[in-house]
């Protein structure tokens, strides 16, 4: 791997285990856990399921065109899909905790930005998803594919920016009761973090230098010119 590229990944992995961590302590051992009771540990399943999923897997899944560049691109396709599906997995999870739980107390649901942020983020996600099986790992014409991928590229990079933005005023909105403490610092920290990992990964997979050389592959995956969000 490219030394620069190294370097880059490095700092990526750095920005998105720390994000990670940082939510995981602030939610599990600050704010009580996570537990589907009908209750605050119910509502704390959102915010790591989310960040696990679209953040971190999301992230991983478009970094392994560039992470394992040295390798058969069709093992890496398939690798690339099931980061993603892992992903929309957890955040199915966090999606459905939190809305289930609003339909139980009786609060409403979608009166935020950051709500709004979020479910317009999760059908992009889920969209993509189903039009990158689609269009790229079953057998459609070629025709086909390079009239998608531009757009499968651009909306895999916009997708992690909303998410970045919709975690950030998500720690916000959950924030904003709170006064300065170890769950305000470690909230700040962590949205910083998503951010710095979603800058990164976009930076590395949108860098042309380090783009994965041109190779053929077989059978019905992608051919050299189709490489998904990245």
């Amino acid at each position: 791997m490219h030394k620069g590229l190294t370097s880059a990944v490095i700092l990526a992995q750095c920005f998105g285990i720390t994000a990670l961590t940082l939510i995981c302590v602030w939610i599990i051992k600050l704010s009580g856990g996570i537990g589907w009771d009908g209750g605050e540990k119910q509502f704390n399943v959102h915010p790591v399921t989310m960040v696990l999923g679209l953040v971190f897997l999301y992230g991983e899944g478009l970094l392994v065109y560039r992470t394992f560049r040295g390798y058969s691109k069709k093992w890496i396709k398939l690798l690339h899909a099931f980061s993603l599906f892992g992903a929309l997995l957890s955040a199915t999870v966090g999606i459905t905790a939190i809305f289930q739980l609003h339909n139980e107390t009786g609060e409403p649901n979608l009166h935020s930005v950051h709500s709004w942020l979020g479910l317009t983020t999760y059908i992009l996600f889920g969209l993509q998803f189903v039009a990158g099986f689609v269009c790229f790992l079953l057998p459609t014409p070629q025709s086909i594919k390079k009239v998608v991928l531009p757009f499968h590229q651009f909306f895999g990079g916009a997708i992690l920016l909303l998410v970045a933005a919709t975690c950030a005023s998500g720690i916000m909105e959950k924030l904003s009761e709170e006064t300065w403490g170890k769950k305000v610092f470690l909230g700040n920290t962590a949205a910083l973090m998503i951010v710095a990992f979603a800058i990164t990964v976009l930076f590395i997979v949108r860098w042309s230098p380090w783009k994965r050389p041109s190779e053929d592959d077989t059978g019905h995956l992608l051919s050299s010119n189709d490489v998904s969000a990245n």
